[in-house]
């Protein structure tokens, strides 16, 4: 554990100095709470950011909440759950899954604190996830049948709305906002596709680009929609507006592969391979315009995505995950604002923030 505080502490002190690139300062801040091994954020939701951390003193993997720091970290752990971690967060509720049998996850929703957790897991389900809410509205899978199946739920168990395509082998339900519900569903021989929906399973929408093998929407502001799309071997970050014909290749130049894991309708985050090696990326509606997020860790940090944005107009949230030199994942976040002077102070964190939920989802062909 001695070595493992050290390294955390040189993290600390090299966060201190910020990265500056075009026009922009970016400043990284570990978000894993102090002696605990792994973490990881899993996005943002105005000034509050959420995913789990490894609790040392219960050797538990617990869903949480941090206020920009790691010392403001709240364990919602349930009682009695083997794990669990947020997916997604809106207003004053938080949803993802908790394990109280080894190997079977159960969709949960929360409001602040471990002793909020509801279990929402479908009657007739083996196993649940929620992905994605829009505070009243809650969307995931459900196991059913033996398939995995897109869902909508409204706060109950009993609320749940099977959302599966007719046809479909596989569906989930991967972000939301407003009405609109996002995700992927198998309905051909290539595999799982992006799609749309609107509250029932009869208005999905497939929106897989013309050429892809596969596809899958991962966050939607309601009109922007971001994920990836495979063609041939590897991903690429796509950037979507509601239909198939609107797909927009934002995979850079000098990547192998990428994916975007959220949006604020201007500003997209999520991952490029660079020589390979997955590093945390921020792109602003085109590929020339991708920022490597990787550099602001400085060399002992790896593989990393991001998977939350969040802004005020002028300084951009994003949350995300980052590998150690232990090999463990941290949670990270990451702040970025116009470049100040050379004389100005650097910005502190503050002002009220949009929020649109997401989650990770870094799947590579």
């Amino acid at each position: 554990m001695k070595l493992l505080a050290s390294h955390i502490a040189a993290f600390a002190v090299a966060f201190l100095l910020p990265w500056k690139s075009h026009g922009q300062t970016i400043t990284a801040t570990l978000l894993t709470p102090p002696g605990d091994p792994e973490g990881g954020a899993s996005g943002i939701n105005g000034a509050q950011q959420f995913g789990y951390a490894y609790v040392t003193a219960t050797f538990t993997p617990s869903a949480g909440l941090w206020a920009g720091t790691a010392a403001s970290f709240v364990d919602l752990n349930p009682t009695g759950a083997n794990n669990s971690s947020i997916e997604a967060a809106m207003g004053t509720q938080q949803v993802g899954s908790a394990e109280f049998t080894e190997g079977i996850d159960m969709a949960v929703i929360w409001s602040g604190t471990a002793a909020s957790f509801v279990n929402v897991n479908p009657a007739g389900s083996a196993h649940s996830v929620l992905f994605a809410t829009t505070g009243t509205q809650q969307g995931g899978f459900a196991y059913i049948n033996g398939r995995t199946t897109a869902g909508l739920w409204s706060g109950t168990a009993a609320s749940f709305v099977n959302l599966n395509p007719a046809g479909s082998t596989y569906s989930t339900v991967n972000g939301m906002a407003g009405n609109q519900q996002v995700g992927e569903a198998d309905s051909s021989t290539n595999g799982p596709e992006a799609g749309i929906w609107s509250g029932t399973a009869g208005s999905f929408v497939n929106v897989n680009p013309t050429g892809a093998n596969e596809s899958a929407l991962i966050a939607t502001t309601g009109t922007q929609q971001v994920g990836y799309a495979i063609f041939g071997q590897e991903s690429v970050a796509g950037l979507w507006s509601g239909t198939a014909a609107s797909f927009v290749n934002l995979n850079p130049t000098f990547a192998t592969a990428s994916q975007l894991n959220a949006t604020n309708g201007t500003e997209q985050v999520g991952w490029a391979d660079i020589d390979g090696t997955d590093s945390a990326g921020y792109w602003s509606g085109t590929a020339n315009s991708y920022r490597d997020l990787q550099y602001s860790l400085g060399s002992g940090y790896q593989n990393s995505s991001a998977s939350g944005i969040w802004t005020n107009g002028t300084t951009t949230y994003v949350t995300g995950t980052a590998q150690n030199q232990a090999g463990y994942e941290q949670a990270i976040l990451w702040t970025i604002t116009p470049a100040p002077e050379p004389s100005s102070a650097l910005l502190l964190m503050g002002g009220t923030m949009l929020a649109i939920s997401s989650r990770r989802r870094a799947k590579r062909a």
